[in-house]
């Protein structure tokens, strides 16, 4: 059941970044694409907000669910290096500082304050 939960939260991950990377696709800034970005540091806030609220061992299912599956589905760091070489091999080096610190700075950042966010509103 365990592997289950994992499936659909990854399945359900990947689906919605597929979704936002067609959405999202004409936005360009700096040109590299905003769309990895941008579900990194949702997918970074996101499990921030999760690993306050399904802290509880009866959450076990759920954290399978939506942090290791659906989080780990949603955000991708294969794409990210991949944007990395694509904007080194272009020659955009302030495109490449500009998405690494975004993804990196930005990602670990938005952990701390989903973790906060959680602490202060969801959990009393």
């Amino acid at each position: 059941m365990k592997w289950l939960m994992v499936a659909i939260g990854g399945a359900s991950g990947s689906l919605l970044r597929y979704t936002m990377g067609i959405g999202l696709r004409h936005i360009q800034w700096m040109q590299f694409p905003v769309a990895t970005s941008l579900v990194n540091v949702l997918g970074c806030f996101l499990i921030g907000i999760f690993s306050v609220v399904l802290i509880d061992e009866k959450m076990d299912y759920y954290r399978l669910l939506l942090m290791t599956g659906f989080c780990g589905g949603f955000t991708t760091f294969s794409s990210f290096a991949m944007e990395q070489k694509e904007l080194q091999n272009s020659g955009l080096f302030s495109g490449q500082i500009a998405h690494f610190v975004i993804n990196n700075i930005l990602g670990i950042i938005f952990v701390f304050l989903g973790y906060i966010l959680a602490k202060k509103v969801l959990v009393r």
